[in-house]
């Protein structure tokens, strides 16, 4: 967009990211570009500004599409840029998001998940932190996550921008939580699926 009062002479958008096309299932493929549309829309200026969104580590397969995200904004009002990071997860069968707790047999296995992935991000957070002198917040709970197919990657999202390395992620093999998750939960492929039942 032209803007002369701008030191570049424009401001700029660039949006990347994937749409569902499905001939067999359309009302799911609609209700999964809905939920996509309304993330990227979330992350935009009134008026003038450069906005940017990307993908990245996009997954598609066995009903699932997983993917993580990273958006940055610097309205023409705003003293700096904002950014911010997360994941998108969602069962195409219906396009609505996936609960990471509710592909767990129960509570109680989610809890210990949970408690075993906040130490191993705690580690490796300070591992890229203390070499660079960051602070970082304490992590309280795991809050995003995405799949590769062959492991589950989760994170904790600050609830406001950081230093770059307090924003880490560990994984988690799929193979070796089977036994927490649900039998018909999403996030296993069918190669794993047909381990599981053997």
């Amino acid at each position: 967009m032209q803007d002369d009062r701008f030191p570049f002479g424009f401001w700029e958008i660039t949006r990347v990211y994937p749409e569902v096309l499905s001939t067999s299932h359309p009302s799911a493929a609609d209700a999964a570009n809905e939920r996509i549309s309304e993330l990227v829309g979330q992350f935009r200026c009134d008026g003038m500004g450069d906005v940017a969104f990307h993908t990245r580590e996009i997954h598609l397969a066995n009903g699932v599409l997983s993917m993580a995200y990273e958006a940055s904004w610097m309205c023409a009002s705003m003293p700096s840029p904002e950014r911010v990071s997360g994941f998108l997860n969602l069962d195409l069968a219906d396009g609505t998001e996936i609960d990471l707790d509710e592909q767990f047999r129960d509570r109680y296995a989610f809890e210990q998940f949970q408690e075993a992935a906040i130490r191993e991000l705690l580690q490796e957070r300070e591992n890229q932190a203390a070499s660079q002198g960051v602070t970082c917040p304490d992590i309280q709970s795991v809050n995003g996550f995405h799949t590769d197919g062959t492991e589950l990657w989760v994170a904790s999202l600050p609830g406001e921008p950081g230093p770059a390395p307090c924003n880490v992620k560990v994984g988690f093999s799929l193979p070796t939580l089977k036994d927490r998750l649900k039998p018909d939960n999403l996030l296993l492929t069918p190669r794993v699926r047909r381990a599981q039942a053997n």
